[in-house]
Parts: structure tokens; sequence; C-alpha cells
């Protein structure tokens, strides 16, 4: 993660609720024999811990510190519309109605975790936290590539110096060096726009 980027903590477990029903109504799929109503009340378990996440998500607003408040919106948009036809209701509400055994039973337990796993994960998934160093400004690890590289160019240019003194007699390292001259130029450049475009392009 070259910017300290992190998948948001309550977002990504939010998610991995959503996967364990998702495991149990997919055994459902694939034999029909599968009696959903032996795993109700673990079910039901799982339901009650997603609607009361989802209440947090809206309260909480985990979006927020990465700046996609936007996204959070379009989530309870695309909720409301799919449970009330609408989008002037409660967000909180259609999440409340829409993690229950009923909806889900009544309008397809199948149908509905595919709009949910189609339309609704993917803004999930695009949340993120950027952890603060001690100085209070957001981790990076550009100079730890910065290092890996310039480690790579220095080693390379060593054992392509010692290679040309050693096939060449009589030549000394230094002279060796100066034939490969043009390997140290492009390595300058390359450490003069790690440096720079980092913070041009992915402020």
């Amino acid at each position: 993660m070259v910017k300290g980027i992190k998948p948001y903590r309550s977002t990504s477990e939010y998610l991995a609720t959503v996967d364990k029903l998702n495991e149990i109504i997919n055994q459902k799929v694939f034999n029909p024999e599968f009696n959903l109503q032996e795993y109700r009340q673990e079910i039901e378990k799982i339901l009650a811990n997603l609607r009361q996440k989802s209440v947090d998500m809206i309260d909480n607003n985990p979006f927020a510190s990465a700046e996609k408040t936007g996204t959070l919106e379009k989530i309870k948009n695309r909720m409301r519309l799919r449970v009330f036809q609408t989008e002037n209701v409660s967000a909180k509400a259609a999440f409340q109605k829409f993690w229950t055994w009923d909806y889900l039973s009544q309008n397809g337990w199948e149908k509905e975790l595919k709009f949910f796993n189609q339309e609704i994960q993917p803004l999930i998934e695009t949340n993120y936290f950027r952890p603060l160093g001690e100085d209070g400004r957001p981790i990076d690890n550009f100079e730890a590539i910065d290092f890996l590289f310039g480690t790579i160019f220095f080693w390379e240019f060593m054992l392509r110096t010692w290679w040309i003194a050693r096939t060449h007699k009589g030549l000394r390292w230094r002279q060796a060096m100066l034939w490969r001259w043009y390997d140290i130029s492009p390595a300058h450049s390359y450490l003069e726009m790690a440096a720079i475009y980092p913070y041009r392009l992915f402020r």
C-alpha cells in the first residue's frame, strides 16, 4: 500500500457479515433439498447484526474520512429505491426492512442478495482510511519504494562495473564506472521524479 491506505474496519466487517449470510444462502442455491428453516436462528442473528451495523454506518459515516460521503448517499438512495421505490423515506428504515427474514423470503433471497452484492457492496468496498504518523500527517510508503529502487540501481551498477573491470584487464574500477556513466543519469532522474511526482499524482 504505497500511500498507507487500508480498508476501513467497520465497512470491512459489514461486508464480512454479509459474506456469512451468502455462504448459507448459497447452500440453498446449489442444493434444492437444503432446508433454510434449520438455519433460521443463525440467519436471524446475522440479520440482526446487519441491521445494527447499517444504523452505525449511517450514523457514524465511515466514508467521511476518505471524503466519500457522496458514496454513502448513493448507497442510501439505492437501498431506499430497492425497498420502498422512492428516495423520500428514511435510509435507516430501508436497511431495517431489507435485512429481515420476511422481506428476503418474500422477495427472494438469491435475488435480493444479488442486488446487494452487485449494487451496494462495490460502493462499500471503495471506502478506506489513511492512518496518521506521529507528525499528524497521513502515512505513505514512497520513501521505502525510493530506497528499494535506489538499492537495485546501485547493485546493478556495481555488478556491471565489476564485470567490465574483470573482462578488460588493466582497467581500474573508476574507469569501469565511467564506462557505465549513462546508467547514473537515469537513476538520478528516477529518484528526482519519485520525490516529486507522487505528490502531484496522489495528493
